[in-house]
């Protein structure tokens, strides 16, 4: 390329140099011919102090000395205003300017969360004695004793308390804990873990009672086979007959369902409307009638018309009422029930301790049912009902829906509350 245009270059100052040349030979001999005829130099000079101006450009000079006539004036025409697409604003991303002063320290309130964290941790980790950590370099074993674990275990204690298990309930289940822990010999590197797995184990143990499956036991019983449901106000008892209802109408059995609850306002509309859904028979009366007559028409019934299961409601009631405690001992001595379930929430927390001891004092209880165990964060209260109690817990309660009753796991209940 630098070839080509040095070449092109060159070719130009060439061609300037021969016109110049050319130009001086042709002015040469009219020089001379000056300096030999003055009197040709005067008229050469007066001929070249003429303007030479052509026909042609007088012409044009003549027409620009005339002004032209003013154009008439246009409306200014509107154009239509076109919108341009909003252009997207570019977002520079500065780069943060880091001064000397400025210190990335975490927020006062983080750091406290994270020192109260790891004390916490360092709190639930099993601390032996001096003799003991030397003692275990050589058998890489330790012996568990009461001191060993008394720190761990107060801590334990302080989170069934607040898991809404009772005082004495917390108070037995620690005794038992430390009773299967002392003197036992564990590897040094599986301590903490044994020992977790060990209260892990003692909690499920506490919770596991030899407890029927009412849906198994069904088809070995005699028909009609009678559940009896009670419980205090607002526990949802209703819903769980609904529920009990659903499924044995899955497992292929007929159903029939007792409105034995003639006490509670709208209680007759609300099973009648969980009758209709699921297409079941409902035995009903009057408010103000018998309840336990109403239960024996629902039995005569089933054996008239040969179904499977009857599901006896009755007025929710608190264990202090005198009154509805001994009306719950007549439908009792009436209906001659297979199954008595009590319907608890698991929301009450240690109280409901109290309520079934005191249900269980005027009808014998087969088990437990557990409700809304879904809105109960810790799970105390199964630990609760089983210890405190002596009875199984049956099924819980996990939502709304017709599914929603599943069989008791205390597995479950420990890894929440742990």
């Amino acid at each position: 390329m630098f070839d080509i245009l040095k070449k092109k270059l060159t070719n130009f100052i060439g061609n300037i140099v021969k016109k110049k040349e050319v130009k001086e030979e042709h002015i040469k001999p009219e020089i001379e011919e000056v300096h030999e005829k003055p009197e040709k130099i005067e008229k050469v000079q007066k001929e070249k102090s003429k303007p030479v101006i052509t026909e042609k450009v007088e012409e044009k000079f003549e027409k620009k000395e005339e002004e032209p006539e003013p154009a008439p004036e246009k409306k200014p025409v509107k154009k239509p205003v076109v919108k341009e697409k909003e252009a997207i604003p570019k977002v520079e991303v500065k780069k943060p300017i880091v001064t000397e002063e400025v210190k990335t320290e975490p927020a006062p309130q983080k750091v406290e969360q994270v020192a109260k964290h790891k004390a916490e941790k360092e709190k639930k980790k099993i601390k032996v004695g001096f003799l003991k950590q030397v003692t275990s370099f050589i058998t890489r074993k330790i012996t568990i004793s009461e001191s060993d674990i008394n720190d761990y275990l107060d801590m334990l204690e302080l989170e069934l308390l607040e898991s809404d298990v009772a005082y004495d309930v917390s108070q037995e289940i620690i005794k038992r804990i430390k009773e299967n822990l002392t003197g036992i010999e564990v590897p040094k590197d599986k301590l903490q873990q044994t020992i977790e797995e060990k209260i892990k184990q003692a909690l499920i143990d506490v919770m596991t009672i030899d407890s029927p499956d009412v849906f198994e036991e069904i088809e070995t019983k005699d028909k009609p086979v009678k559940v009896m449901f009670i419980g205090p106000n607002g526990a949802g008892k209703t819903t769980t007959i609904a529920k009990f209802a659903y499924k044995l109408r899955k497992l292929g059995y007929s159903v029939l369902l007792c409105a034995s609850d003639t006490f509670r306002a709208a209680a007759i509309e609300q099973l009648e409307t969980h009758a209709n859904r699921l297409n079941v028979p409902i035995i009903k009366s009057k408010y103000g009638a018998d309840p336990a007559s109403v239960g024996f028409d629902a039995v005569n019934h089933a054996k008239s018309k040969g179904i499977d299961v009857v599901l006896i409601d009755t007025a929710g009631r608190q264990d202090t009422n005198y009154n509805l405690m001994e009306e719950l001992k007549k439908i009792y001595r009436v209906v001659s029930p297979d199954y008595v379930l009590y319907v608890g929430e698991s929301l009450v927390g240690n109280a409901i301790v109290d309520q079934i001891n005191n249900f269980k004092g005027v009808v014998p209880i087969t088990g437990v049912i557990l409700t809304k165990i879904d809105c109960d964060a810790k799970g105390g209260s199964a630990l609760s009902v089983a210890h405190g109690t002596g009875l199984p817990i049956l099924y819980i309660g996990t939502g709304q829906e017709y599914d929603d009753l599943v069989r008791f796991d205390p597995k479950e209940i420990v890894e929440r509350m742990i």
